[in-house]
């Protein structure tokens, strides 16, 4: 949940449908469930994939876990402020922070739990953490100066994301192949963490181009 007089900016694939089924979900939950107690599940799907990551080093298994982990995640996260909102229960302040500290403290927990997992090379995947810290840290920027709180990059927002860390984990599930390139080996986790490192640096650059652009224009308009 955002606080007020922020603007939330969705462009995902997903979002219009995704929109429809929360609200849908919403409706029929049961008083108990609370925006805390999914704000709490949420944190325990984050548990469930970052644990299962480790423990598949010995036992693949558990990356099928994962996948479960995140559909959990999914729920928790997603649902917490659309039941807030339904039930007029809505903390803006409150659920604002609260929503982005979590999101913060459970990424940085999957995402390390991932390094060493032994399915990438650890260093790539803390490239992975910082380039996904950029594009927070600039989506709560523009919250700050501009009112707008930009949730998704293009056509990919988190339930994309998270769609694409289930399809991985099943996949790495039959194996985690390796390509030599530059006489160097890869595994196709290397190759995916190497992916999203550079695509959050390249949006962060653009975005933060185009927003100093913005601003800089609706200042001199302002003088």
């Amino acid at each position: 949940m955002d606080s007020p007089n922020i603007t939330r900016e969705h462009s995902s694939i997903t979002y219009r449908s995704e929109k429809k089924v929360l609200e849908a979900v919403a409706r029929r939950l049961p008083l108990w469930a609370s925006p805390d107690f999914l704000t709490g599940l949420g944190i325990i799907g984050a548990l469930i994939i970052g644990t299962s990551y480790l423990l598949s080093k010995n036992q693949p298994l558990f990356l099928l876990a994962a996948a479960g982990g995140w559909i959990i995640h999914w729920f928790g996260d997603s649902l917490d402020g659309t039941v807030a909102r339904f039930r007029k229960a809505e903390r803006p302040r409150y659920g604002h922070y609260l929503d982005h500290f979590v999101d913060s403290l459970v990424t940085l927990f999957i995402v390390l739990c991932f390094a060493f997992s032994g399915y990438g090379r650890p260093l790539i995947w803390i490239l992975v953490l910082i380039g996904y810290y950029l594009i927070s840290i600039h989506s709560y920027l523009l919250a700050a100066v501009a009112g707008r709180l930009k949730l998704s990059y293009g056509l990919l927002g988190p339930t994309e994301m998270r769609i694409i860390f289930i399809s991985f984990s099943i996949f790495l599930f039959f194996g985690n192949p390796e390509f030599k390139i530059l006489g160097i080996n890869f595994t196709i986790a290397d190759i995916l963490g190497i992916g999203f490192f550079v695509l959050f640096l390249i949006l962060f650059v653009l975005n933060g181009i185009k927003t100093a652009r913005e601003l800089d224009s609706l200042d001199k308009r302002t003088e």
